[in-house]
């Protein structure tokens, strides 16, 4: 392709180009002038009252935005890992399926079962102030089967859509298995 045909497939484009514009200011036109000629047919509208909120209320100027979600809102979450990874959704809760392996300061079960898992390092090594380890410096990621025990709530069973509550919390601390 020669340096005259790019001028000319150029040229084309700057043309078309143009064209499009131009329609596209054609149409706003068209639609503004619907809207003026609504606006006319509208019967007078009721005047808006002020709405100047500082005249009523005591306006006081925010210093420091302090995020203390996770202060508030924190639950302990004991986590439980089955012993065998062949440990079925009926196994028996007790020392011989399941071994305590930690204490999370977490804002919910998901929370908990996040700060469990081995991404950047293992999970148990530290690093988490609101983990507390039981056990080896070397532990699995949380998974399914593994069970999760909420204070004045109840022992939860992590599976493939969740959480399943299968025993309520009946004012007792967690079983130390």
């Amino acid at each position: 392709m020669t340096a005259k045909d790019l001028l000319k497939n150029l040229s084309v484009i700057v043309k078309t180009s143009r064209e499009i514009v131009e329609g596209i200011g054609n149409h706003l036109e068209q639609k503004e002038q619907e809207v003026e000629t609504t606006r006319q047919d509208l019967p007078e509208q009721a005047p808006v009252p002020n709405l100047d909120l500082e005249d009523e209320y005591e306006i006081e100027e925010v210093e420091e935005i302090v995020d203390d979600t996770a202060e508030h809102f924190s639950q302990v979450v004991y986590v439980y890992h089955a012993k065998d990874s062949k440990t079925s959704d009926a196994a028996e809760f007790n020392e011989e399926n399941y071994t305590l392996v930690a204490r999370c300061e977490s804002s919910n079960l998901a929370d908990a079962f996040g700060r469990t898992q081995n991404i950047e390092g293992s999970w148990a090594a530290g690093g988490d102030v609101d983990v507390t380890v039981y056990g080896p410096k070397r532990q699995r990621s949380s998974s399914v089967g593994d069970v999760f025990f909420v204070e004045d709530e109840g022992y939860y069973k992590a599976n493939q859509d969740g959480w399943v509550l299968f025993r309520e919390a009946q004012s007792e601390k967690p079983i130390t298995v």
